[in-house]
C-alpha cells in the first residue's frame, strides 16, 4: 500500500486543520471546550492509527532510499518515547551516511542521539574504541563504561599502560554508572597504584635515613591502603574465566599489586593482602606465597634483633 496521499490527509485534516481524524484517536480534556478557539489549540490525544500510517510511510521513505525525508516523517509520532526510539533506530541503520548539519539545524535532532546511533554502528562492526568514543559523546556513559570494561580494559592492562587506564575511566560521572565501585573504580585505583607507588618507594630510597616527607608518607600509605582491597576485590571483578584475555589481565594486575606489597612492608607500612591463595591465578598465587614468606621473615629478624 502506498501511504503518502492518507499520511499528508491525516496531517492537514487532523494537526493543521483540526476537521477530521482517526476513529481511535483518545480525548483529552476536551470535553467541556465549547469555543471554537479552545477546540483547535486543545491537545490531542493518542491514535493507533495515526502512529501507525506514520510508521508505514517513513518505512516506505526509508525503503526507496529517501532517509532524511523518513526521520522527518518519523518527527510527527506523537509519543516522545516512541518518536525517539524509531528516530534512533533510523540513525543507526544509516549511521555515517548522514549530513550531520542538516539533522540537527533544519530538522533538530540532537547531536546526542547521532553520536549513538554511530556507537551502535561502531559496536556492530567490532570497531570498539570507536564505539567508546561516540557513546561518551552521546552521553550514554553506562555503554561506554561496559565497552571500556569488558574489551578496552584488558588490552590495556595486557599491554602494561597503566595511564591509559587512567583516561578510559576518569570520563566517567560514577552516579551515572551501575556497580562503579566494584568495577571501573577497582581500574582506577590499581592504575594509582602501580604509577605512584613505585616512585615514591624511589624517593624513600634516596632518602635514605633522612626522615620522610610528611605528605609523601601520608599519601603512599594512602595508596597502600588499597592494595589489600584491590587483590581481595579484583578477582571477583572477572567473573568469565574462561575467558582468556581476562585470565591473564587478571594476573597481571594481581602480580604488579604482588610486587609491591614486600618493598612496603620493608618501610614499615602495612599492606598486607586479605585475599586467599585459592582464589589467585597460578603466576600470582606463587607471587603471594613468596611475599607471604619474606613477610615472615622479616618479622621473625625484628623479633630477633629484640631478643
Amino acid at each position: 500500500m502506498d501511504y503518502r496521499l492518507p499520511w499528508h490527509l491525516y496531517i492537514l485534516l487532523a494537526t493543521v486543520l483540526r476537521k477530521r481524524d482517526f476513529g481511535d484517536r483518545a480525548e483529552i480534556g476536551r470535553g467541556n471546550l465549547e469555543e471554537e478557539d479552545e477546540m483547535e489549540n486543545a491537545p490531542l490525544g493518542t491514535s493507533v492509527l495515526a502512529q501507525s500510517v506514520t510508521l508505514s510511510y517513513a518505512s516506505q521513505l526509508e525503503y526507496i532510499g529517501e532517509k532524511e525525508k523518513a526521520l522527518f516523517v518519523l518527527l510527527h509520532l506523537e509519543q516522545a518515547e516512541g518518536r525517539a526510539i524509531a528516530i534512533k533506530q533510523l540513525l543507526a541503520r544509516h549511521a555515517g551516511e548522514w549530513d550531520v548539519d542538516l539533522l540537527t539545524g533544519d530538522l533538530c535532532v540532537p547531536a546526542a542521539w547521532i553520536s549513538e546511533a554511530n556507537g551502535i554502528r561502531a559496536r556492530y562492526d567490532n570497531d570498539v574504541f570507536q564505539a567508546y568514543q561516540y557513546f561518551l559523546e552521546g552521553g550514554q556513559q553506562q555503554l561506554a563504561h561496559n565497552i571500556a570494561l569488558n574489551d578496552l580494559a584488558p588490552e590495556v592492562v595486557i599491554r602494561g599502560d597503566p595511564e591509559v587506564l587512567k583516561s578510559l575511566f576518569g570520563n566517567f560521572t560514577p552516579s551515572e554508572i551501575s556497580g562503579w565501585h566494584d568495577t571501573g573504580n577497582l581500574y582506577l585505583q590499581y592504575a594509582e597504584c602501580v604509577t605512584k607507588i613505585p616512585k615514591l618507594l624511589e624517593v624513600l630510597a634516596k632518602e635514605g635515613n633522612a626522615a620522610p616527607d610528611a605528605v609523601q608518607q601520608a599519601e603512599l600509605e594512602r595508596l597502600a591502603q588499597s592494595v589489600p582491597h584491590l587483590l581481595e576485590n579484583l578477582p571477583k571483578m572477572f567473573e568469565h574465566r574462561d575467558d582468556l584475555r581476562q585470565r591473564i589481565c587478571l594476573a597481571e594486575m594481581l602480580s604488579q599489586l604482588l610486587r609491591l606489597v614486600s618493598p612496603l612492608r620493608m618501610y614499615g607500612i602495612a599492606a598486607r593482602p586479605h585475599t586467599s591463595s585459592g582464589m589467585l591465578p597460578e603466576q600470582a598465587r606463587l607471587q603471594h606465597v613468596q611475599s607471604s614468606s619474606r613477610e615472615r621473615l622479616f618479622r621473625a629478624l625484628e623479633v630477633a634483633s629484640y631478643a
